[in-house]
Formats: structure tokens, C-alpha cells, sequence
């Protein structure tokens, strides 16, 4: 069911991936955060966010969270690559390898004494224990020793609390991050120490942040591809251009959901961003769009394309965003030729010639010119606003 969703989410929301890929380079990884309950609720949760540590070419982090007082552990491991470069014409490049392998913990340990009232006690001792519930991947036995003095912050009016504590941990984490088919790039990861921060928060707002995070909604055309003949391992390719307020990008980026394991879930990712236009251009009504990787300029994607539809006409699945209405476009078509990337430590994927593909394009909904008199007149009728909107409804109606 998790692995179908994924699929279909990827293939209806390419724009999405580029998205992802584009603030990745720009705006790092973000820590995984914990779905608020729909009631209104306390919600307790105790994580530990780890410094980075080197692994070849890339760093290491890991996170462990777990809302209290429930059991299962929330455990991610991430390696990530940051790179730039030009492109063939010169203009800049940022480029990321971001891997990510999640698990849970159903049966393992993570916990820590967390009562405000014994601060010398709080967060200054623990353990994490994975047991073997990672298989293959590998495993987390280590012990939590106090390294820094516990700090505490209190937003939203009160409602949030959040205790620190800097951490350092002693034992074992090994980590096997090479895909099992592939020529091995990482090896065998062993880690006997790790410094980090211990973090525990009270959120009496039901887990919720105390201001509603403002919606980033991008617009742009993506072109993609997907491969799901094999549903445990699925390769996919996004190229296209994200804008965001009035920041253009144009971004490729390749894709990896590996279900092979079933302890973890691991996601791999290669994105390229660049303000260089040259490279990709599509048709505005969806027929049409070519995409010349090779102006990237990086051997880890390979390949010039060109997408042509079916001759059926675009559909559209219009979304708000922020308040506004945009349109989501989408045509069935082929690609020409094959655009490939390679991924280390997994390998190299890409369409073969005349594959099926997709292009979309999300563009904000014009605006009707009733609809931008209504919004003016609201605007300026000051102490008549409410008179006015019960006039618009009555016309509505």
C-alpha cells in the first residue's frame, strides 16, 4: 500500500520532485518531524540529532525520535554530498547526493530521564538500542553520556517547551549503505562514538508549531520518467524548472526508492540546479519539451532527449496553494532518446529510447476580472467590508 502511494505520488507531482531537489541544495536537510494528532493534545517527543561525521566523500548523520510514551523508535541515517560546478555555458552549478535510510523500531530502546523536575538527571543519561530490527543494514547499540549543561526555551505562550542537552554516545553503529547489487562505494560504515544533542520537547499546541509555517508554492514545467517494473527498487528522473516567488532554477533530478530491504526504507537522490535556461525548454500548451543534459556539465547524468505527447490534450487537477488556485497540467507522451545518472553506491539508471513519460506544468489559475474587482472593492470598503462580501454571496447565489 505505502510503496503503490509513493509510486503515484511521484508520477502526479514531478513538480514536487524538483521542489525537493531545489531545496535540498539550497536550504539543507531537514529533520523529520512528528505528525501532529488531530485532537488537541500534549504531545511529548525525545530526539537526538547527531553531529556529522565524514564517510568517503560524504557526512553522516543520524536522528532518533520518539514520541513518549509510545514504544516504536523513528530512525534515520542520511550521507550527503554537496557540490559545485559550471555548466557548458559557463553559468554556475550546485549539485547534491542526498541518501536516506529510514527504519522503526518497534521493539528497540530509545530513552532518556526527561522530568523537568530533576534537571541535574534530565537528558544526561540513556540508551539507544536497535536490536536487529535493521537486518542487513546494520545496527545501533550505544549508551548516552552527559556532555553539556541542559538548557530549556519556552514559545507559543508557554505551550512549547524544549529542554537541550549536548550528548556524547559510546558503543556501536554500523551501517551497510551500499545497495546489495551494486559495486560497492561506501562499504561497511563503523562508528564507536557520536557527539550530538539530546532534545526534549513538551508541545501542549497538539504537536503543532506555534505559527503555521507559510506554504512555498512553485510553479514551472517538469518532464519525468518512472520505472516500476520492478516495484521493490524504482528508478525515476525529473528535468525541469522550479520558480519560487521570483527565483527561477532550472534542476535535473534522479531518483532511487529502494523497498529491497524490508527492515528500511531508503531513499536516494542526485539533483543539479542552475539558473542556465539553455539546457530544457517545453511547448506551453504540454505537446512538446527537450532536455540536453550534457550542458550540465557533470558525468553523473548523461543523455539529450526529446519528449513528444500522445495527442491527447493536457488534463488538469487544479490545487490551492497559500490561498490561490493553480492549475496542474499534465500530457502522456515518449522520449526519444535515454537520459541516465548515476548514483554511488546503487548504480546507474534511465529510460531506454521511446519510454513513457510525462510532462506537467503547475502555473497559477488566472484571475477573472470580476473576481479582481470583488477582492478591490473589499480592500477599500473598510467598516462596509462585511456588507459587501454578504452582496457578493447573494450574487454567487
Amino acid at each position: 500500500m505505502l510503496t503503490g502511494a509513493i509510486h503515484r505520488a511521484i508520477r502526479t507531482k514531478l513538480a514536487v520532485v524538483l521542489a525537493a531537489a531545489a531545496v535540498a541544495m539550497t536550504a539543507g536537510a531537514v529533520a523529520p518531524a512528528h505528525a501532529a494528532p488531530a485532537a488537541t493534545t500534549t504531545v511529548r517527543a525525545l530526539t537526538f540529532v547527531s553531529k556529522s561525521f565524514a564517510v568517503k566523500d560524504y557526512t553522516g548523520s543520524v536522528v532518533a525520535s520518539r514520541t513518549l510514551p509510545n514504544s516504536a523508535v523513528s530512525f534515520f541515517f542520511s550521507l550527503v554530498k554537496l557540490g559545485t560546478g559550471t555548466t557548458t555555458d559557463s553559468q554556475a552549478t550546485k549539485s547534491v547526493e542526498n541518501d536516506l535510510f529510514g527504519a522503526t523500531w518497534s521493539n528497540g530502546v530509545f530513552s532518556s530521564p526527561v522530568s523537568p523536575l530533576h534537571p541535574a538527571a534530565m537528558l544526561a543519561s540513556g540508551k539507544a538500542n536497535s536490536s536487529t530490527q535493521m537486518g542487513t543494514f546494520g545496527s545501533m547499540t550505544m549508551t548516552i553520556h552527559k556532555a553539556g549543561a541542559l538548557s530549556h526555551s519556552s514559545t507559543c505562550g508557554g505551550k512549547i517547551q524544549v529542554y537541550r542537552r549536548a550528548v556524547h554516545l559510546t558503543g556501536t553503529l554500523t551501517a551497510n549503505p551500499d545497495a546489495p547489487t551494486a559495486t560497492p562505494y561506501f562499504g561497511a560504515v563503523s562508528e564507536s562514538t557520536l557527539d550530538g544533542r539530546l532534545i526534549y520537547v513538551i508541545n501542549k499546541n497538539s504537536g503543532n508549531p506555534c505559527k503555521t509555517p507559510k506554504p512555498v508554492c512553485s510553479t514551472g514545467p517538469a518532464l519525468g520518467w518512472i520505472d516500476t517494473t520492478n516495484p521493490a527498487v524504482v528508478p525515476t528522473w525529473a528535468a525541469g524548472y522550479v520558480t519560487t516567488g521570483t527565483t527561477t532554477n532550472y534542476v535535473f533530478a534522479g531518483l532511487l526508492l529502494d523497498f529491497s530491504n524490508p527492515n528500511m526504507f531508503v531513499l536516494r537522490i542526485l539533483g543539479v540546479l542552475t539558473p542556465d535556461s539553455t539546457w530544457f525548454t517545453s511547448q506551453p500548451d504540454l505537446t512538446a519539451a527537450h532536455a540536453d543534459t550534457t550542458v550540465l556539465n557533470d558525468t553523473r547524468v548523461t543523455g539529450t532527449t526529446d519528449y513528444a505527447y500522445n495527442g491527447t490534450a493536457a488534463t488538469n487537477q487544479p490545487s490551492t496553494c497559500g490561498g490561490a488556485t493553480y492549475n496542474n497540467l499534465t500530457t502522456n507522451g515518449t522520449l526519444s532518446a535515454p537520459v541516465t545518472y548515476t548514483l554511488d553506491g546503487a548504480g546507474t539508471f534511465g529510460n531506454v529510447a521511446q519510454a513513457a513519460a510525462q510532462l506537467q506544468a503547475t502555473t497559477a489559475a488566472a484571475r477573472s476580472a470580476r473576481a479582481a474587482t470583488v477582492r478591490a472593492a473589499l480592500r477599500v470598503a473598510g467598516p462596509m467590508r462585511s456588507i459587501v462580501a454578504r452582496m457578493v454571496r447573494g450574487v454567487r447565489a
